[in-house]
Formats: structure tokens, C-alpha cells, sequence
């Protein structure tokens, strides 16, 4: 397949599409009610009149064109509501298909199986030392054991997102840390759309990580925010009245490139503690084990947060100054008794004038401990193809 030219959404399978030719799983209208019913499942149809901007015989025609192809279900209404009779309740259908996500990380990788509906079974599996192909069959075995959790084959699947840590260079070409190399450099979209069978969207990690946040975490009841992803690097995304913001090139959130050679070296990267604490004997390997294991405690702990402060400021700072996000928000695989000692010693730069000072964001702990990459990747074909 011509990388130049690949396109997911032009890869699904039939049976999702409108119609024969329409070349569309959704019509924006379709996709109108069915973002709000995806923010908020059971919302009764005459809620919907405001929020879409359409009558409401053209609710009630798109809602029907929904249920006839078994997009939504209508549910009872809720009672004592309003005047009038009672509007049905609507629900996205989780029969109607699923999207799968995998966050590939520098030593393992989590898959996701989701429903339409937004239900999701997740495990994750350790790449230690394996190569591409051989990272791709744990992959897919992962996957078609999780798919017969759902009694389905990847025929059920709308399409696969796949983060991937690093930035973008054009494409679905990325380059990640060196950890990844051998993902490094290549066209990852067509790659992974021959070996898994099903189109494939391929996203930054944090980017997901950030997606998952503001559909199922702080985004629940935050439209703005900034998303810092402590990983073996650290990066992170911006959340915009509840979009993704991915900028010109798609690296929008790639934080680290604010720091010169030397700053790099002390940025607050986890890979970067890892080889910290090893020189200080301690026996961890991998970033997976540093999260699942992590002892404040450690020698090497203090001396790291300390040399990572200044970098971790200046972050949250500029971010503070450019964005004015409501809340910034500490995620990735940071062990969370760690992300406490940055929220307790953050320093904002913000001097008074006429005894005024500058209104900064909160600092919030992601509300996600279990795969937010993966769970967030498995949402960008929903999100590409019906919301």
C-alpha cells in the first residue's frame, strides 16, 4: 500500500458504511447526536433539540435513521420531567461494533477492546526485549483473546488506534526513543493495517492518554486542560473545549522540546530516574516495574525530583502562561506517590500587580490508573468515524 496516500477511514468494512458508496460510517448530522449521546448515555431525545441546532423533525428522523441501523438504542424515558410527554432515552448500542487500542511503551504495551458504548476489557503484556514482529504477535495474541472475552473476531472491528511515545515526522512515521527503534522512521499506518487486517490510526501515546482523560477521567467535568504523560520521556497534550490539540505537524504537547541539550538531561523523564536508581543498586528494570513497585524511599528518589523540579516548573509555567488550561494534569506512568511530591513543590511564577496576582490552573493527579493509553487509542476510530 502507498504510504503517501494512506487513509484509515477508507479502509473499513462495509457493513459499517451508511451505504453502498457513501464512503461514510456517519453523516455529520449522525455524528452530531451521536457526540452528545457518547458524552452523555441516556440523554432523552428532546435534550437533544438545543445542543444540534436542528427541529425536531429532523431529530426524529436522524434518531430513527440511527435505530434502524442498530446505532442507538431508545431506552424509557425519565419520569417527571418536563411538560408534555415523556422523551425516550437514548443509548449508544453496544452490538453495533468495537475498536481495539494498543499503547506500544518502551518495554510493554496495553491492549483495549472497547464497545461503541464505551465498555472496555484491557490487559497488558511485556515487550522486554522483543523486537517488532516478535512485539506484533504478543500483540495480536492479546488482542484475539480479549475479542473472544467479547464472543467477536476482528471482522467486528471498526478499526484499531495504536499510540506509539515519540513525535511525529510526517505521516504515521514517528521517532521514539531508542528503546523503539526498531519502530522508528517507518510508515507505521500501512504497516500495521496488513498485519492486523483492519484500518489502523496511529496516534502520539500521550495524545491517547490525554483522549482517555477527557472522555472517562478530569474531562468528565473539565473542557480545558493540559495532560503532562511522565513516561520514559515526558511529554504530554492540550485539551481545548474538550478537543485534542494537535498543532500544524501533530506534536502539539511535545514539552520536552523546550529544553536545551543539558536541560534535556534533567528533564523529569522516568527512563532518566530508572538509570538513576540502577546506579544507586536498585534492581529495576523496566519502567512497568518502577510504577508497580515504587518505594519513595528509594536512594536516588530525592536527588531526581530535586534536579527535575526546576524543568518540571518551567513546564508548568509556560504552559500556564500560553494555555491557561483550567487544570494540568499529571498522568502517564508515573507512580502516583510520586506525582503528590510535584504537585506539593510546584512553584508558579506569577508576581502581583496592584496586589493582584494572576489566577493559575490546578494541579490534579490523572484519575486513570489503568491503561490510559491503550484505553484512549481504542477511542480514535470511534472518534474519527462517528463523533
Amino acid at each position: 500500500m502507498d504510504a503517501r496516500i494512506y487513509k484509515p477511514e477508507d479502509l473499513i468494512f462495509d457493513r459499517f458504511l451508511r451505504d453502498q458508496g457513501a464512503g461514510e460510517v456517519a453523516s455529520t448530522n449522525e455524528r452530531a447526536i451521536l457526540r452528545q449521546v457518547w458524552r452523555k448515555p441516556g440523554l432523552q431525545r428532546s435534550d437533544l433539540i438545543g445542543g444540534v441546532g436542528l427541529t425536531q423533525q429532523s431529530i426524529h428522523r436522524i434518531v430513527d435513521q440511527l435505530g434502524s441501523r442498530h446505532l442507538i438504542t431508545l431506552g424509557p424515558p425519565v419520569p417527571g420531567t418536563g411538560r408534555g410527554k415523556p422523551s425516550p432515552t437514548i443509548w449508544l448500542n453496544p452490538e453495533w461494533g468495537l475498536s481495539a487500542g494498543i499503547s506500544l511503551e518502551t518495554d510493554s504495551a496495553g491492549v483495549t477492546v472497547m464497545d461503541v458504548a464505551g465498555r472496555n476489557r484491557t490487559r497488558r503484556i511485556d515487550l522486554e526485549g522483543a523486537g517488532r514482529l516478535a512485539g506484533l504477535r504478543l500483540m495480536d495474541r492479546a488482542l484475539d483473546e480479549i475479542l473472544a472475552e467479547f464472543d467477536a473476531t476482528r471482522d467486528a472491528l471498526l478499526g484499531i488506534g495504536f499510540g506509539i511515545t515519540g513525535f511525529r515526522i510526517g505521516g504515521t512515521r514517528f521517532n521514539p526513543p531508542v528503546p523503539l527503534q526498531d519502530w522508528a522512521l517507518i510508515d507505521l499506518g500501512p504497516l500495521l493495517y496488513e498485519h492486523f487486517g483492519v484500518p489502523v490510526w496511529v496516534e502520539n501515546g500521550a495524545n491517547c492518554s490525554a483522549l482517555a482523560e477527557s472522555t472517562l477521567g478530569i474531562g468528565r467535568r473539565v473542557g480545558n486542560f493540559a495532560y503532562l504523560s511522565f513516561n520514559y520521556g515526558f511529554g504530554g497534550a492540550v485539551i481545548s473545549e474538550g478537543t485534542l490539540l494537535r498543532g500544524f505537524r501533530g506534536n502539539a504537547g511535545e514539552f520536552s522540546a523546550i529544553f536545551d541539550i543539558e536541560d534535556n538531561k534533567r528533564r523529569p523523564a522516568l527512563g532518566i530516574l530508572l538509570k538513576q536508581l540502577r546506579a544507586q543498586g536498585v534492581e529495576i528494570n523496566t519502567i512497568t516495574e518502577l510504577r508497580q513497585s515504587f518505594d519513595p524511599s528509594w536512594p536516588g528518589i530525592e536527588s531526581w525530583v530535586e534536579e527535575a523540579l526546576p524543568c518540571f516548573n518551567r513546564v508548568v509555567n509556560a504552559l500556564s502562561a500560553i494555555v491557561d488550561p483550567e487544570v494540568i494534569v499529571l498522568g502517564g506512568q508515573i507512580p502516583r506517590v510520586l506525582a503528590e511530591t510535584f504537585v506539593a513543590r510546584t512553584e508558579f511564577w506569577s508576581n502581583p500587580r496592584f496586589g493582584v496576582t494572576r489566577e493559575v490552573p490546578r494541579l490534579e493527579i490523572s484519575e486513570l490508573d489503568d491503561e490510559p493509553s491503550s484505553i484512549g487509542s481504542s477511542t480514535l476510530p470511534i472518534a474519527s468515524c462517528l463523533l
